[in-house]
């Protein structure tokens, strides 16, 4: 919407990664009274309490407090008093936008307000939501908000709200920004077989052989990965940190491709949902707590289990946006703010192993990644 990027997903919000989440709280901002509200606190920690209380984080008005996250994985929670109207709705979101983008946040999840409490239908609270962002984008410039990720506790409710918020959309303005490479499809995802013999094949599998010792190897198939969502929310952040390179002059590569070796069962949730960085500690923490690439097929390759009957293996070629980055600490769950920052939510875009030749690549934003091949292979 606008130079916005909108998507909606089903999840837990307090494990969302995005820069900041928005929680719907009373008058009193009493975070111990609420599901969500206490599920922030548990996993979030008492500063979170101690910076609503004393109104000590960056916004404090009778509508909204934004404070610290603690130990959650986003750097800010927004705070909202609960509306007590459709309108309401719409008119707090207006000002939540206004307030994060003001503190240069670029990512922002919210959830579905309004379908609990006041009881109204997932896709009348969508269409107020698009009207929300819709009135934001076109009285404001964003400055820094660029994607808005609706979360939703309920899987019945995902396409309810998708069709109110989406309907206006015509399908074809994202079919003209799609890879050129992809075949049609009517649903939001799909895995499409790439032929050996093709220039396509060939050109994957020229760049998994050429990286480690798979010569002798059986590539039993190689699927391109059409996912319209994540695509479309990989799109905007390479965008964001293009535009953000290009003024500061910085003439370092944006994405990169490079691989993610990992087992049968979070290869399939990595195509349905995107890669996580809740999966790290399956394989590696010693750069951050995030998502692990590597410039080379062999090293992917030791984390690529082996099926117990099969024993194929499973390995993603990947577009990541690796953008600026710094050296890796096992103990970032968020990359540092960059040298050149103004603000100290302007963080690296990747951390690697080694800032003068790196080889492994640590992102921390679900959309900085998209998964673009599917490799099974013995």
């Amino acid at each position: 919407l606008g130079n916005i990027s909108v998507a909606v997903c089903q999840g837990d919000i307090t494990t969302d990664q995005s820069d900041a989440i928005v929680n719907s709280t009373n008058s009193r901002f009493d975070l111990t009274q609420g599901m969500v509200s206490r599920a922030i606190l548990q996993k979030g920690g008492p500063t979170i309490l101690q910076d609503c209380n004393n109104r000590s984080g960056p916004v404090n008005t009778q509508e909204m407090r934004i404070t610290n996250a603690g130990n959650l994985q986003c750097q800010y929670v927004c705070h909202i008093v609960t509306p007590n109207s459709i309108k309401d709705i719409g008119s707090i979101l207006v000002k939540v936008f206004q307030s994060v983008d003001g503190l240069g946040i670029t990512s922002l999840a919210i959830p579905t307000i309004g379908t609990g409490n006041l009881g109204l239908a997932g896709e009348k609270v969508a269409k107020c939501f698009r009207r929300a962002i819709e009135e934001y984008v076109n009285q404001n410039t964003p400055m820094s908000l660029k994607s808005i990720k609706v979360v939703i506790f309920e899987k019945k409710m995902v396409n309810e709200f998708r069709q109110g918020l989406f309907a206006e959309n015509k399908e074809k303005s994202f079919t003209s920004k799609q890879p050129s490479g992809w075949t049609n499809m009517n649903d939001n995802m799909d895995k499409v077989l790439v032929n050996p013999g093709t220039q396509e094949y060939i050109q994957v599998m020229d760049k998994f052989n050429a990286s480690g010792p798979f010569n002798g190897n059986h590539i039993p198939t190689l699927e391109r990965i059409q996912h319209k969502s994540q695509y479309k929310q990989f799109v905007a952040k390479k965008n964001e940190v293009t535009e953000r390179m290009k003024k500061s002059n910085n003439t370092a590569e944006v994405v990169q491709e490079l691989f993610h070796g990992t087992s049968f069962d979070v290869a399939e949730k990595i195509y349905v949902q995107g890669f996580d960085r809740g999966f790290a500690g399956v394989n590696a923490t010693v750069y951050g707590k995030g998502v692990y690439f590597a410039t080379n097929a062999t090293y992917s390759n030791t984390y690529a289990k082996p099926h117990p009957t099969s024993k194929h293996r499973k390995m993603f070629l990947a577009d990541v946006v690796t953008g600026e980055f710094c050296q890796g600490n096992p103990s970032y769950i968020s990359p540092p703010p960059r040298s050149n920052a103004t603000n100290r939510s302007e963080l690296y875009d990747s951390v690697v192993d080694n800032i003068n030749n790196p080889t492994i690549f640590v992102v921390f934003k679900d959309a900085s990644a998209y998964p673009k091949y599917l490799l099974t292979y013995t």
